[in-house]
């Protein structure tokens, strides 16, 4: 068939090794399939890998890098589960890389853009990455949201890094629905006398909805200031386009350094390393779902 590749394994598996779809079919469990895919791929390629197979979202098998992307979906496996099975894994092609991938994956990355900066910030400078982890992805803090300080809600920064409570929220284009909100207003000024009035109230109820998501983002970032975490907001152009997650990167290490006396000097080497910030630049763009704006919805 094509698009299919055997494996012959002449070692005993670990046990669940694989898994029963039917009486018929059979396929690898998720850990084995990251240790088949790491005698081809990458170290970043299968970091990335990790990130999916840990995390809640998955590409689309035909087109894994402009095809759509699903999102919300449960884990496959853990970066824990990962480890304690590469550790008992027979010698096989591949499996020094794959246990080398394990170190710079994170659990829980929502969405196929996290992922893609979890792995550029966790590898090494050696691989194209800034070397900023181990990276803690969607941490669930508590927060207060009264006069009186009562614990009211959690927050999920989508990046916490290691060095300082600082960290990142990506908010995607479709973050507000602007897209929704040019439409109803379109609607709203075209409509006739019969559906004047029902145009109207959904423009209404459309920029209540896009105005009150931007008042939580508001909320989110000075709820998180006040429980000790500086969570800076990124954008789908901070990804795309010569220097912008560098600069983004800059603002991050300030805050590490200006507010929390965090000593980042060597995140500063590597940043203002122009090789390196070629090599950065080069692996984030192979990484990014799709780079072109007729399909900016996935990102």
């Amino acid at each position: 068939m094509s698009g299919i590749r055997n494996h012959t394994v002449s070692s005993e598996l670990p046990p669940n090794s694989i898994v029963w779809l039917d009486e018929h079919t059979t396929m690898p469990c998720p850990a084995l399939l990251f240790a088949q895919m790491a005698e081809t791929a990458s170290l970043p390629a299968l970091v990335l890998l990790g990130h999916e197979l840990c995390g809640n979202f998955s590409r689309s098998a035909d087109n894994p890098s402009g095809g759509p992307i699903t999102d919300k979906i449960a884990a496959a496996t853990s970066v824990e589960e990962l480890r304690a099975y590469l550790s008992t894994l027979p010698k096989m092609a591949g499996i020094k890389r794959a246990r080398q991938a394990v170190n710079y994956i994170a659990d829980h990355a929502v969405s196929a853009p996290e992922a893609v900066l979890s792995t550029v910030y966790a590898l090494p400078p050696a691989e194209s990455g800034y070397g900023m982890g181990p990276l803690t992805l969607n941490k669930q803090i508590e927060v207060t949201r009264d006069a009186d300080g009562d614990v009211a809600g959690s927050r999920f920064p989508d990046i916490l890094f290691p060095f300082a409570p600082v960290g990142i929220n990506y908010d995607g284009e479709g973050h507000l629905d602007l897209a929704g909100l040019v439409k109803a207003a379109r609607a709203a000024e075209l409509a006739d006398a019969d559906t004047k009035l029902q145009a109207d109230q959904v423009l209404i109820a459309k920029t209540a909805e896009v105005r009150e998501k931007a008042l939580d983002d508001v909320r989110r970032t000075r709820e998180l200031a006040a429980s000790g975490y500086l969570v800076l907001p990124a954008t789908k152009e901070d990804l795309y386009g010569w220097g912008q997650l560098d600069s983004l990167t800059r603002h991050i290490l300030d805050c590490a350094q200006n507010v929390f006396g965090a000593d980042v000097a060597q995140y500063r080497e590597t940043l203002d390393d122009a090789a390196l910030k070629r090599d950065r630049f080069a692996l984030l763009s192979a990484m990014l779902p799709t780079a072109n704006p007729a399909r900016s919805e996935v990102i």
